[in-house]
């Protein structure tokens, strides 16, 4: 089902425009809305939006994780991606999932200026942006282009303005679905190592969890025993066929998004992944 791709400078409006999206659809369309927030995936990353901008490794890993988390709900249902969406070359991306799965989608911008984005930040009780990350974000930001066919059909909506619900619902369920082509097919593995590799490491965290659960402690950091690194769980008990599920989730994201990433960081990633699935199932 359609894919919904949130995209504005930081804060635009872009969580109140989800909310309006989610309510409009699911009580005057009767439509399941499930929302892919970047804050709930930093929040679970324990992630300071602040430092993000300082680090590139850390950008790319949270842009992982939103595409990871779209790409497992989409399906019968509406996906809203909330996030900042600035890179085009992650939009494009979303693009090509949205082809695999053959589904419609649009992108909706949420123009403001500048000085009225800092004003709205400034005016924040807690979480605000400093001053060099808000403006470095905004170099960073890379405005869609409704000619670019990633970007298309693109709805922007003006700070003071309603919501479009009725472009918004002509886009998803009276727009082009895009069709799969020899660029968006998903590649074979690398290898069959590689294979075997992200089942090892998958598994015994899913074992290391129910170890730690199984000994009534939550919330817990734990250690991989083969490797050097420590992840948290969340405050939340989580059963062996909920892991297992969410285990062949991830390994399917995998398969279709082949990386040369170490076991140290494909364990963190599915930790992240198992945290961040629940947050958005809560």
């Amino acid at each position: 089902m359609p894919l919904i791709i949130l995209t504005g400078y930081p804060s635009s409006g872009k969580t109140t425009r989800c909310q309006e999206i989610k309510e409009y659809l699911e009580k005057n369309c009767n439509k399941k809305v499930h929302v892919v927030s970047e804050e709930n995936i930093l929040s679970v990353c324990d992630t300071d939006k602040n430092k993000l901008y300082y680090d590139n490794r850390k950008q790319k890993e949270i842009r992982g994780l939103l595409k990871c988390n779209v790409v497992r709900l989409l399906g019968p249902d509406i996906v809203v991606l909330d996030a900042s969406n600035n890179i085009k070359g992650f939009r494009y991306e979303l693009y090509c999932a949205s082809k695999c799965y053959k589904t419609t989608q649009c992108t909706v911008q949420c123009i403001i200026s500048v000085e009225k984005a800092w004003q709205l930040n400034e005016s924040r009780k807690s979480n605000k942006y400093t001053r060099d990350s808000f403006d470095g974000f905004i170099s960073l930001f890379e405005h869609p282009n409704s000619c670019n066919r990633w970007d298309s059909p693109l709805i922007t909506i003006q700070f003071q303005d309603p919501l479009p619900n009725k472009e918004i619902y002509n886009a998803l369920f009276h727009g082009y679905v895009t069709q799969p082509n020899q660029s968006t097919i998903n590649d074979p593995w690398c290898s069959n190592t590689y294979l075997s590799d992200i089942d090892k490491v998958t598994k015994d965290v899913v074992e290391l969890i129910l170890d730690v659960q199984r000994e009534g402690i939550r919330g817990k950091n734990i250690t991989l025993p083969d490797l050097n690194i420590k992840l948290s769980i969340l405050d939340e008990r989580i059963n062996r066929g909920k892991l297992r599920n969410l285990k062949k989730q991830f390994i399917s994201y995998y398969k279709s998004n082949p990386t040369s990433d170490s076991q140290n960081n494909i364990a963190t990633l599915f930790i992240q992944f198992i945290n961040s699935s629940i947050k958005i199932n809560e």
